[in-house]
């Protein structure tokens, strides 16, 4: 896995990894990163931080460039002799990555085919490509070789799209010079100039996988051949800080405040960093505002003397009731502080 840059990136690979954990509890997971002290980079949910410094990338005129190139040099890095490149958008499903790995006995590399209905790239293209995000691989040297093809095949597509016309062979059938740029910028492309479901230039062992390894949506008459394994649809990038407060909720509800703790920080922080500094009796007042939370926050009022970790308790409260406006998972939230007598 690979998180680099922005807040939203490293919210996501723990939303990737919770999903794989709660799939797979003893499998390792690596995170390749520019920040791998991130608050979010926990061992619960990560077990190797590989770090890697972004900051020599060259200007691009696509923001989603630079992590990319990321993703891509961070192939090579895993300390796993089978390794699944796991998107950080992506979720799983299903227990069923000990079939996924046993693959690789068989062959070097497998991918799933990017489709037009659901791929951009696959359209401007207009030729065959494999879907980047999830990639199986085994460490041989045939594919360490291939593996560094890609990355040098992908950094000189992005130096190249920095011009306004980019001459490459690889983009030449592109009249318009904001596509060629566009797709220059893609990984996906420029896998696909030695590697892809019509050409392997590589000599690789490989298989292509089935959708439901990688479901990306689509068409409604497209369906997955088998139940969904790896959802990375494209609607999961969507409301990433309420997704990671779902999370936060379920690990606090569960007992788990520990693992709670720094994805309530990075939540509060993106959607009410106000809340950060506010008062005791601004965080009630805000909670006497939902009659869910209205009559636990009068019980809390009346505490004496309050508990110890009130105040973190309210903020997340009131983190959910207002910007969330989930009133009644703030009113369980309060009613660990003080619950309701009997008869009451």
């Amino acid at each position: 896995m690979a998180a680099f840059g922005a807040p939203p990136y490293f919210a996501q690979a723990v939303l990737a990894a919770a999903s794989i954990k709660a799939q797979h509890p003893n499998l390792p997971i690596a995170i390749v990163s520019d920040q791998p002290g991130h608050p979010l980079l926990q061992p619960g949910w990560f077990d190797h931080k590989l770090p890697m410094d972004l900051s020599g990338a060259p200007a691009l005129p696509h923001g989603f460039a630079a992590p990319l190139l990321g993703r891509v040099s961070a192939l090579a890095l895993s300390p796993f002799q089978k390794t699944l490149s796991f998107d950080v958008d992506a979720r799983l499903r299903a227990p069923r990555l000990d079939a996924l790995f046993a693959l690789l006995d068989q062959v070097e590399i497998a991918m799933a085919p990017c489709f037009p209905d659901t791929s951009r790239e696959r359209q401007m293209f207009g030729r065959p490509i494999y879907n980047n995000g999830i990639i199986l691989y085994r460490k041989t040297e045939r594919m360490l070789t291939f593996l560094r093809r890609f990355e040098d095949t992908f950094r000189r597509h992005l130096a190249a799209a920095t011009a306004a016309m980019p001459d490459v062979a690889a983009v030449a059938h592109i009249p318009g010079g904001a596509d060629r740029q566009r797709l220059l910028c893609s990984d996906q492309i420029a896998l696909a100039q030695f590697f892809s479901p019509e050409r392997n230039d590589t000599g690789a062992i490989f298989a292509v996988l089935g959708d439901h390894w990688n479901w990306r949506g689509g068409d409604a008459t497209r369906r997955p051949a088998e139940p969904i394994v790896i959802d990375h649809h494209p609607s999961l990038r969507e409301n990433t800080w309420p997704q990671l407060a779902d999370l936060a909720f379920r690990l606090l509800a569960a007992g788990d405040g520990k693992r709670a703790a720094p994805l309530y920080g990075q939540v509060l922080a993106a959607l009410q960093p106000d809340l950060f500094d506010a008062s005791r009796e601004t965080l009630m007042a805000q909670l006497q505002h939902a009659p869910e939370t209205a009559a636990a926050a009068d019980r809390i009022a009346g505490l004496a003397p309050a508990p110890p970790n009130l105040e973190s308790l309210l903020r997340i409260a009131a983190l959910h009731a207002v910007p969330l406006r989930q009133a009644d998972r703030a009113a369980r939230i309060l009613a660990k502080v003080a619950p309701a007598q009997p008869g009451r």
